[in-house]
C-alpha cells in the first residue's frame, strides 16, 4: 500500500536542480549589454491580416467584425473588415490601409439564425442539446470580443473565447478611464490570464474543440485547460442563476468581473456571482464528460493529471481562498521581448536561489508534512475504518432480513444493532487486526457509530445513507485517526448484475490525523474525501448485496483504478512547521495521478507564493513532474522528462512563464560519467538566448551579445 505515497519533494529537487547550476553571477563578454528588442526598424504596414478561431464552445456561421475603440468604447458604425466564421470556428480578416491603432474582434451571431455553437458545457446546453450537439446561436445581443493592440504588425493570431472576452471588458473600462488605449489592452490581457494561472498571450492559446476527444488527446495539457475554463464559466454562472441563457451567462460573467474589479476565490454561502472555485469545478466537470465521449468513441485519452490538479485547487480555494475579488497582476506592457525574456530569467533564478529554496530544501518543509500524513500507519487506518463500513453494511443487509437484531459478526468485527424511532444505529468498539504490504499484522483500536439516515436494499438495488457521528482509530503510540464533526457514507447502485459491481461509494468526513511516533511526527486537520467507483464487490458468493471494503486491498483497487482521496486542511508537525494544503490522489485506468497545492513565504520573493504539483505514480517514477508556481504578476510552469538508454540518462525541463516564453534545458548525463547541459529560451518564433555548459557552469548567452550564468 505504500506504493501511493509518493516522493514529491525528491521529484521536485531533482527537477529544479537541473536548472540551477551553480551560484548567480551576472557576466558580460564585452560585447552589448543592451537590454533592448530582438532588432529591426519600426515596421509601417499597408496590411493586417487577423485570424484565429472563435470559441463558447466552436462558433460556426459567426460574423466577424473589426472595429476601431474610441474613448473605451467599441464603435461599431466602423468596420475596417469582416468575416465569417468556417466549420472548425476559423476565421480570416484583412484590413487595408491599417493605421496601427488598437482594434477589437467581434463575433456576433448571423442574422438569418445559420449560427451555431458547439455545446461544450457539462449537462448538455438545454433543449435537449448533449454535450458536442449543435446550440443554435440565434440571440442578437451575443458578442463575444477580443481586443489587440497590432502596431507594426502584418499579421496577428486573435482567437475569441470567453476569457478574451472579460479583458476586453476590463480593458475598454480602463480606457474609459483615461490610461493609454494600449497600455489598457496590454494590461487587461496579461491581468486575465494571471488571475487563472494561464500562461502566454490570451489571444494566440489555441482554441481547442472540447466535443472531439481526438482533438483534446492531441492538445497541449495547459491549452486545453484554457479551454476548460472558457466553457466552465458559463455552467458556474447558469448555475448561480445570474443569467438565464448561455447567451447571457457570457456577458453576465464579464460584467461580474469589471464591476468587482477581478474574481474571489471562493464565496460565503449563499453569496451571489462565481469564483474561482465554481470555474475549476467546473472545469473537472467538463473533463468528465469528455472522457465519456472518448470512452465511447474508443479513442484513448489521459486528463487524469489535470483533473486531479483541478480537483485540488478547487479544494484549495474553497477553504483558504480569497472572500475578496482580485483581478491579477499584469506584466510590463511597455518591456522588449528580450527584455522580458531576461526578466524571466531574473524570476527564475529569484524563486530557486531563495534563501528558503537553496540546496536540498526546496519546498520540502512543505513537501514533508504533507508526504507524512500519506504513511504506511495512514493506510492501515484507513484499511481498520474501510473494514469497519464494510461491516456496518453487511449488519444493515442483516437487518433488512431481521429488523430484530441487536447485533451482527462480519468476519472479525461485531457490530451491534441499536433502533429509535429515527432509525438503527450501528456502533463498533473493538481492536480490528489489518495487514501491511509484508503480511505483518498491526492491531487498530476501532470505535466507529453510524446512523442510518435514508438508505434501502433490495437483491438488485442498494441504496446507503449513513451518517458518521463518531470514529477513534489508533495504533498504539503511532498514529491516532478521528472524526471531529461528523460526515457521511453514500453507496449507490442499481441493476445489478452477476459480476455484482458497485457503482459509487464515498465518505465525506471532517477529520485528526495525527502521527505519534518517528522524527518530528506531523498531524493533519480538516476534510478527508474518499470516492470509489466502478469498484467490484469484495464478497461475491453472499446472496446479498456487500459494499466495497474500501481498504481492505487499497493497493489493488489504486492499481484498478477505483479511488480518489483528498484531504484539505492544515499540516503541522511537532517542530512547528505548518502549512495549508489539499492533496488529491486518483486511480485512474492506467496509474495513480496525484496533486499538491499551498501557499507559502518565499523569503526575498513574496509571502504569498500558490505552489502547485501534479504527476503520477509511474510518471514520477520515470522522472515526469509538473510544477506551477505563481506569485505577484509571474507564473512559471515547469515540467520535466526523463529518457533513458543503455548509455545515457537526458532530463528534459521546460520552464515556461506568463507571456508564454519558454525555457527549455536538457541535461544529458553518460555512462561514462560525462555530463552536458544545453538548451533554448524562445518567444514565439524567435530565439534570444543559448544555454550551453562552461567549465561546469551553465551559461546563457543573449542575442544582443551580452551573457550570464543560470
Amino acid at each position: 500500500m505504500n506504493k501511493w505515497r509518493l516522493d514529491w519533494f525528491r521529484s521536485l529537487k531533482a527537477m529544479l536542480a537541473v536548472v540551477v547550476m551553480s551560484g548567480v553571477v551576472a557576466c558580460s563578454d564585452g560585447g552589448s549589454s543592451s537590454s533592448g528588442g530582438g532588432g529591426g526598424g519600426v515596421i509601417t504596414p499597408e496590411t493586417l491580416e487577423i485570424s484565429g478561431v472563435s470559441a463558447k464552445g466552436l462558433i460556426v456561421g459567426g460574423v466577424v467584425n473589426v472595429h476601431p475603440i474610441v474613448s473605451g468604447a467599441v464603435d461599431v458604425s466602423t468596420t475596417f473588415g469582416s468575416a465569417e466564421t468556417g466549420a472548425s470556428g476559423d476565421y480570416s480578416v484583412t484590413i487595408s490601409d491599417f493605421n496601427n491603432e488598437p482594434v477589437v474582434v467581434r463575433i456576433t451571431p448571423a442574422t438569418d439564425g445559420s449560427t451555431v455553437m458547439k455545446c461544450d458545457i457539462s449537462g448538455g446546453c438545454g433543449d435537449g442539446i448533449p454535450f458536442g450537439g449543435d446550440f443554435p446561436l440565434t440571440e442578437t445581443t451575443f458578442s463575444l470580443d477580443a481586443v489587440i493592440s497590432a502596431a507594426n504588425e502584418t499579421a496577428v493570431t486573435t482567437n475569441v473565447s470567453v476569457l478574451t472576452n472579460v479583458a476586453a471588458g476590463v480593458a475598454l473600462q480602463s480606457a474609459s478611464e483615461g490610461t493609454d488605449l494600449a497600455t489598457a489592452i496590454s494590461n487587461a490581457n496579461s491581468s486575465v490570464a494571471n488571475r487563472f494561472g494561464i500562461t502566454g498571450n490570451l489571444t494566440e492559446i489555441p482554441i481547442v474543440d472540447l466535443t472531439d476527444p481526438a482533438a483534446v488527446a492531441a492538445a497541449d495539457a495547459d491549452n486545453v485547460e484554457f479551454n476548460l475554463f472558457n466553457s466552465a464559466i458559463v455552467r458556474a454562472i447558469l448555475t448561480d442563476g445570474a443569467a438565464t441563457s448561455i447567451e447571457a451567462a457570457v456577458s453576465s460573467f464579464t460584467t461580474q468581473y469589471v464591476t468587482n474589479n477581478g474574481l474571489a476565490d471562493r464565496e460565503t454561502d449563499g453569496a451571489s456571482g462565481i469564483t474561482l472555485a465554481d470555474i475549476f469545478n467546473g472545469a473537472s466537470a467538463v473533463i468528465d464528460e469528455i472522457q465519456t465521449v472518448a470512452a465511447n468513441a474508443e479513442i484513448p485519452i489521459d486528463l487524469g493529471s489535470l483533473e486531479s490538479q483541478l480537483d485540488t485547487q478547487a479544494q484549495f480555494l474553497a477553504q483558504f481562498g480569497s472572500l475578496e475579488p482580485t483581478s491579477g497582476t499584469p506584466t510590463d506592457g511597455n518591456a522588449t521581448e528580450l527584455q522580458s525574456v531576461k526578466s524571466m530569467v531574473n524570476d527564475l533564478r529569484n524563486i530557486v536561489n531563495s534563501s528558503d529554496l537553496t540546496g536540498e530544501d526546496i519546498f520540502e518543509d512543505q513537501l514533508e508534512l504533507a508526504d507524512s500524513v500519506l504513511s504506511g500507519d495512514t493506510t492501515l487506518v484507513l484499511e481498520a475504518v474501510g473494514e469497519g463500513l464494510e461491516a456496518v453494511n453487511s449488519a444493515f443487509e442483516a437487518v433488512s432480513l431481521d429488523a430484530q437484531l441487536t447485533s451482527y459478526t462480519d468476519g472479525e468485527i461485531t457490530v451491534a444493532i441499536s433502533s429509535s424511532n429515527e432509525g438503527n444505529t450501528y456502533t463498533i468498539d473493538q481492536m480490528v487486526a489489518v495487514f501491511d504490504e509484508s503480511d505483518m499484522q498491526t492491531m487498530v483500536d476501532l470505535d466507529l457509530v453510524v446512523a442510518d439516515m435514508n438508505s434501502s436494499s433490495s437483491d438488485t438495488d442498494l441504496s446507503v445513507d449513513l451518517s458518521i457521528t463518531t470514529l477513534s482509530a489508533v495504533i498504539t503510540d503511532r498514529i491516532t485517526m478521528t472524526v471531529t464533526s461528523g460526515g457521511t457514507l453514500i453507496a449507490t447502485d442499481s441493476g445489478m448484475d452477476q459480476n455484482e459491481v458497485l457503482e459509487g461509494v464515498a465518505i465525506d468526513i471532517d477529520t485528526t490525523i495525527t502521527q505519534l511516533a518517528g522524527n518530528d511526527p506531523g498531524s493533519f486537520s480538516g476534510g478527508l474525501e474518499l470516492t470509489v467507483t466502478n469498484a467490484a464487490l469484495i464478497d461475491q458468493a453472499d446472496s446479498g448485496i456487500d459494499v466495497l471494503d474500501i481498504a481492505e486491498d487499497l493497493s489493488d483497487a489504486l492499481s484498478a483504478g477505483m479511488v480518489a482521496l483528498a484531504l484539505t486542511g492544515e499540516f503541522n508537525s511537532t517542530s512547528g512547521e505548518s502549512v495549508n494544503a489539499s492533496i488529491s490522489i486518483s486511480a485512474g485506468t492506467e496509474d495513480i495521478t496525484f496533486s499538491f497545492v499551498f501557499m507559502t513565504n518565499v523569503e526575498g520573493v513574496s509571502d504569498s507564493v500558490s505552489v502547485t504539483v501534479t504527476g503520477s505514480e509511474s510518471g514520477v517514477s520515470d522522472g515526469e513532474l509538473d510544477v506551477d508556481i505563481t506569485y505577484d504578476e509571474v507564473t512559471l510552469n515547469f515540467e520535466t522528462s526523463e529518457t533513458v538508454t543503455d548509455t545515457a540518462l537526458t532530463t528534459t525541463v521546460t520552464v515556461e512563464n506568463q507571456r508564454g516564453i519558454v525555457l527549455t534545458v536538457i541535461e544529458v548525463e553518460n555512462s561514462d560519467g560525462s555530463e552536458s547541459v544545453t538548451g533554448t529560451i524562445v518567444l514565439g518564433e524567435t530565439t534570444y538566448a543559448e544555454i550551453e555548459e562552461r567549465d561546469g557552469i551553465a551559461v546563457i548567452s543573449y542575442n544582443d551579445g551580452s551573457f550570464e550564468s543560470l
